[in-house]
């Protein structure tokens, strides 16, 4: 039997990468597997003229708050700078809330800018 996957909740976050501020929207789902043990599974879709299209997958999450702290690690290892995100409640968004960047580890944002400070000169 395959796994059964039911759409739970989804979130909308605000990013910023090479100057351009992008929107990307994480559906969160539940997937029951065939021994019926429920897992959280978010994914994303997303385009930008760098990357034809970028798919994100977090797996197994304990919490939906889980599921969205390591889905911004996986936005900043990808260079991109999460400015603020909402989250999806029976089909309506919440209001927007800004993302504090110092509980995460930015390195690879600081060395990207870096890069990018050098390359001008």
């Amino acid at each position: 039997m395959a796994a059964e996957l039911t759409n739970v909740d989804g979130f909308e976050f605000e990013v910023e990468r090479r100057g351009n501020t992008e929107m990307v929207n994480l559906v969160v789902s539940t997937t029951r597997g065939p021994r019926g043990k429920r897992k959280l599974l978010g994914e994303a879709f997303m385009r930008d003229a760098f990357t034809p299209v970028m798919q994100y997958r977090v797996k197994h999450a304990a919490d939906i708050d889980d599921l969205r702290d390591r889905f911004i690690r996986q936005l900043i290892r990808q260079g991109f700078s999460p400015l603020r995100s909402r989250r999806q409640v029976d089909g309506k968004f919440e209001d927007w809330s800004g993302i504090d960047l110092a509980n995460y580890d930015t390195s690879v944002l600081d060395a990207g800018k870096a890069r990018a400070d050098t390359s001008e000169v």
